[in-house]
């Protein structure tokens, strides 16, 4: 009884080794191509200092800066100290985190039906 009961644990073992790589690859290609479409971030080669390039963005999503700055989670007067001149005092240089959200809301803004 005990190596009939083995052979069948066996048989199933079998199975399932030949079944779940095919069902992993299954469910991994629609991701993939999901991730193969997202922007990646790139800090070292990406990163653009300039309020000008901020202001361009904004301009390109279509939404106020107020709207914009509550989107991606930062106060309204961060978002002007950023946006600033550089010369000015209250300017601060813009992370590369709000630099990137601004980049995904105008790709999502361009991908929005017209």
């Amino acid at each position: 009884m005990a190596i009939v009961v083995f052979a069948e644990i066996a048989e199933i073992a079998a199975a399932f080794a030949i079944f779940v790589p095919w069902i992993f690859k299954q469910r991994q290609a629609p991701m993939r191509g999901f991730l193969e479409g997202l922007m990646k971030p790139n800090a070292q080669t990406r990163y653009n200092l300039n309020p000008d390039y901020l202001r361009d963005l904004i301009e390109k999503t279509g939404l106020t800066r107020r709207e914009v700055a509550e989107l991606i989670g930062i106060s309204p007067r961060m978002m002007r100290s950023y946006l600033t001149f550089t010369d000015n005092a209250t300017y601060q240089k813009a992370l590369y985190a709000v630099q990137f959200c601004l980049e995904c809301l105008v790709d999502r803004s361009s991908d929005a039906p017209k």
